[in-house]
C-alpha cells in the first residue's frame, strides 16, 4: 500500500545531520539573521516595509516565470498586494513582540482545571505557507500563579 505521508521513512524525532545542517545559511543576502519557520523576530516598521519592497520584486519574477501579465488590470499590483499581505497579514505575528503574560498570586489555591473554550487560531503551515484557522479551548492546572485569561485568547 502506498504511503501518504512523504517522510513516513523517518524515524519522528529525527534531527537533520550536523553535516547537512552547517551548509544551511544563518544569515541571507543581505547579512540578515535567519529564524526558523516558526520563530518570532520583532521588527520595525522601516524593517517590514524593507521587507515588502523586495518581495514585491521577488513576486514580480514569480508572475513572469507563472506567465501572468502584470498588463491585466485585475493583476498589475498583485505582486505588491502578495507582499503585503504575507507581511503585515500571514506572517504578521512573526515580527511583532509577542505579548506579555499577566500572572496573579493563586491566594484562592486553585489546584483545579482552568479552561478558556472557543479561542480563534490563525496560523500558517510553516511547511506549506497555507492559512490555518480554527478554534480551540486550552486548559492548565495552576500552581502558585493564575495566568491572566486574556492572553489565553
Amino acid at each position: 500500500m502506498d504511503s501518504y505521508f512523504e517522510n513516513e521513512e523517518l524515524d519522528e524525532f529525527e534531527s537533520i545531520p550536523d553535516e547537512i545542517l552547517s551548509t544551511f545559511p544563518d544569515k541571507n543576502q543581505w547579512g540578515e539573521l535567519l529564524f526558523d519557520a516558526n520563530g518570532n523576530m520583532p521588527l520595525t516598521p522601516e524593517e517590514q516595509e524593507v521587507m515588502i519592497q523586495r518581495l514585491e520584486q521577488k513576486f514580480i519574477e514569480v508572475m513572469d516565470i507563472l506567465r501572468i501579465s502584470r498588463r491585466d488590470p485585475n493583476s498589475n499590483r498583485t505582486p505588491m498586494r502578495i507582499a503585503r499581505m504575507l507581511v503585515k497579514e500571514l506572517f504578521a505575528g512573526r515580527y511583532q513582540e509577542p505579548p506579555k503574560s499577566t500572572v496573579f498570586p493563586n491566594r484562592k489555591k486553585v489546584n483545579e482545571l482552568i479552561i478558556s473554550k472557543g479561542i480563534t487560531v490563525m496560523s500558517v503551515c510553516s511547511h506549506h505557507w497555507q492559512p490555518i484557522s480554527g478554534d480551540c479551548a486550552i486548559g492548565y492546572i495552576p500552581n502558585k500563579y493564575v495566568l491572566g485569561i486574556s492572553k489565553l485568547t
